[in-house]
């Protein structure tokens, strides 16, 4: 992949984050539905590439693309003023949780990435964070993914 997170690049409108008009737990929603939708399209793109990624790539794509979001939300907090902004480890909890959910499947790479995930964000490091957001993230509030085969 030449850049690991051109597949990321969703859309960063500020909308999804203005918090005059959303909660905290609606942003962490759209934030996390926006990873889901690029962790769908990193299966696709991986699919239909034949492209073989270790373990290690794949995680350093992930962090690179958590890295991309933090500074994408710090532009639009700088230029809109009412962006919520969370935390690198709340940006990195939510991409485990969706990338954990989105990427099992068959034993391969992306299934042992993901459970990988779904341990860490399990981590006693996000514990406070998984209290406060968990209801955010829920399955149920994302159901429509489910439907989407790939």
């Amino acid at each position: 992949m030449p850049c690991s997170c051109r597949w990321l690049r969703s859309k960063c409108h500020p909308l999804y984050y203005d918090t005059i008009i959303n909660s905290r737990e609606t942003i962490v929603l759209n934030i996390y539905q926006e990873y889901l939708l690029a962790m769908l399209k990193l299966r696709a793109y991986l699919k239909v590439s034949k492209l073989q990624l270790s373990k290690q790539e794949l995680v350093n794509h992930l962090e690179n693309c958590i890295s991309y979001k933090y500074a994408q939300i710090r532009l639009l907090r700088r230029e809109y003023g009412t962006v919520f902004k969370p935390p690198m480890d709340v940006l990195r909890w939510i991409l485990y949780k969706a990338a954990a959910w989105c990427l099992k499947g068959k034993q391969n790479v992306l299934h042992g990435v993901a459970v990988e995930l779904e341990k860490a964000s399990k981590n006693d490091r996000y514990a406070t964070i998984a209290r406060t957001y968990n209801v955010s993230v829920s399955p149920s509030r994302s159901c429509a993914f489910k439907s989407i085969k790939i």
